[in-house]
């Protein structure tokens, strides 16, 4: 989303990250992963529960984005090892992006299928623009 984020803040969203861990441990994270939007810290992963986000496997987490490979690393996938074993870290959870409106309303949630399955970014305009 990093790389969209211009285009994104054009269609009037705010970008925030919300990671696994507290807050500094999420701010650190998204800058070691060059995030320059806000960063948000989840120990509980209470959010990605209450969106349905799954917990994967080592297919998720390792095999499928290793497949995926180019496409991943082009779709804006990164993972850093070291980061990922902090210790609010639960390895298996996969991410999701999801578009809440002002009212607080869910517009768009997609559920990661791996650790590096972006949204179409198509589709997450689509909805941006039909908010507008």
């Amino acid at each position: 989303m990093q790389r969209e984020r211009n285009a994104i803040e054009a269609r009037g969203a705010q970008l925030v990250a919300v990671a696994q861990g507290t807050t500094a441990e999420a701010e650190r994270y998204c800058a070691a992963l060059g995030v320059t939007y806000r960063c948000l810290g989840d120990p509980q992963r209470n959010s990605y529960r209450a969106f349905g986000l799954p917990r994967g496997g080592f297919k998720e987490i390792l095999l499928d984005p290793m497949r995926a490979g180019n496409q991943a690393v082009r779709r804006g996938y990164k993972i850093g090892f070291r980061d990922s074993l902090r210790r609010h870290s639960d390895w298996f959870q996969l991410p999701g992006v999801a578009i809440v409106d002002r009212a607080g309303r869910l517009q768009y949630l997609y559920r990661s299928r791996h650790a590096g399955d972006l949204p179409p970014i198509d589709a997450v305009f689509a909805v941006l623009d039909s908010l507008l």
